[in-house]
């Protein structure tokens, strides 16, 4: 009876949470009303049953909400534990690590795999469900209104992602793990929302990470399994402090995370990769890539035909070798050259040694400009060298006519030769 009525406060518990959580999405998302088909006069209204059937079929948060007995029995034996938000933990061991809350020891299955672990249930349940309600707050206004016309168009997964940096104390700048040359998607870096902060927090506590460590984070949202998924990949490094962990923490429904050899790069289904390791990653668990699995293999969330879920997934990393300064540039000028338009940006990338190094700073605009001039010069040696080759064709100097004088040369040359 007693373990009964726990699990009932702790549902209770986990609902005024969620009630919460919801509320406060719905003060920062207000042109979501619609949308999402409610609004906050109507969710004062719910009850408890209708506003978890709202959770798990409107924002798609947990599948299969009614633990099995066994599931339940689990439940009660961690209640007290997983409840808190207070936890800390050494360095994970491999199998089992005891971990210490409030005088209560309490366990978390750690799992190794070379250098990288990964954590089930490393948030509690009502951390992870706290983080959730924010973070699907603020992806859902970006979901396609059809992922499969989508999908099908552009031969492509159309995974939503969202990008922050936290700033580095000597000047304010925010982390920025730059790749690509697509620069003006770096403006988009901005500051983690409360949960996302309070997560950031607990990593480097219970991890024992430095104060400036998992300062870069990228949310993906994984809509659903037929058309939102990872292909293999390698993830890039050169922004990241050295032989620092990536990590990876998953929410929502559960998917595969698979480690498969380097052939496997840019597969996506599951059944053509060669898998050297997989894991089905739930709601709160953890997966630390450490540097040299991430040069041994690459990592995938394949295809899940028939998942209907959302899954998304935060991505957090150490950032010491590359900022931008969103605050105290100047404006300079950008033109683009297929369009002729022009564009004014106020922002440096400051590309550094170490966390402290003042570092050497471009503005964002320069970038752009050299990208766009090279983009012009290109198009222009292209231009010129195929006018050339037609004026040499025309003059009996072109490609084909100058192959046909070699090949007779040759052919003159072995006939002498012979003679």
């Amino acid at each position: 009876m007693g373990a009964a009525q726990s699990v009932l406060e702790r549902e209770d518990t986990r609902v005024q949470k969620f009630r919460d959580a919801l509320t406060w999405a719905f003060d920062k998302q207000q042109q979501r009303e619609e949308e999402v088909g409610t609004n906050k006069k109507q969710l004062k209204q719910l009850s408890d049953a209708e506003i978890l059937d709202y959770i798990n079929h409107t924002l798609c948060i947990l599948p299969n909400q009614k633990a099995s007995s066994e599931e339940e029995q689990e439940e009660v034996r961690g209640a007290e534990a997983t409840s808190s938000s207070s936890r800390t933990t050494s360095r994970p061991s491999t199998g089992t690590s005891s971990l210490i809350h409030g005088g209560e020891t309490y366990s978390v299955v750690v799992e190794d795999f070379g250098d990288s672990f990964y954590a089930k249930n490393w948030l509690s349940r009502e951390e992870a469900d706290a983080l959730f309600a924010e973070l699907a707050a603020i992806g859902e206004p970006n979901r396609p209104s059809e992922l499969s016309a989508v999908s099908s168009a552009s031969k492509k997964y159309p995974l939503w992602t969202e990008t922050f940096g936290l700033k580095r104390e000597k000047d304010n700048c925010r982390a920025l793990d730059r790749w690509g040359s697509y620069h003006e998607s770096w403006l988009r870096v901005k500051e983690p929302p409360t949960q996302l902060s309070k997560v950031c927090d607990m990593m480097r506590s219970r991890l024992n990470l430095p104060t400036y460590a998992v300062n870069s984070i990228v949310v993906n949202y994984y809509w659903e399994g037929d058309t939102t998924y990872i292909p293999a990949h390698r993830d890039t490094v050169h922004c990241l402090e050295e032989n620092s962990k990536i990590y990876c923490l998953s929410l929502g429904a559960s998917r595969d995370f698979v480690l498969s050899c380097n052939d496997d790069n840019g597969k996506f289904v599951k059944e053509d990769l060669n898998v050297a390791k997989e894991w089905r990653v739930g709601h709160g668990d953890l997966f630390a890539l450490g540097f040299e699995t991430n040069q041994q293999y690459v990592h995938s969330v394949p295809q899940a035909p028939g998942l209907k879920q959302m899954r998304i997934s935060c991505i957090f990393r150490t950032v010491t070798r590359s900022f931008i300064d969103l605050e105290s540039s100047e404006h300079k000028d950008a033109t683009y050259f297929v369009s002729g338009k022009t564009k004014t940006f106020s922002a440096e990338v400051v590309a550094t040694e170490n966390i402290d190094d003042d570092g050497k700073r471009e503005h964002i605009a320069e970038l752009i400009q050299k990208r766009e001039d090279e983009k012009r010069l290109k198009k222009t040696t292209k231009k010129m060298l195929h006018e050339e080759n037609a004026a040499q064709y025309y003059m009996g100097e072109g490609r084909t006519v100058l192959l046909a004088k070699t090949k007779k040369e040759d052919d003159t040359t072995k006939e002498t030769t012979s003679e």
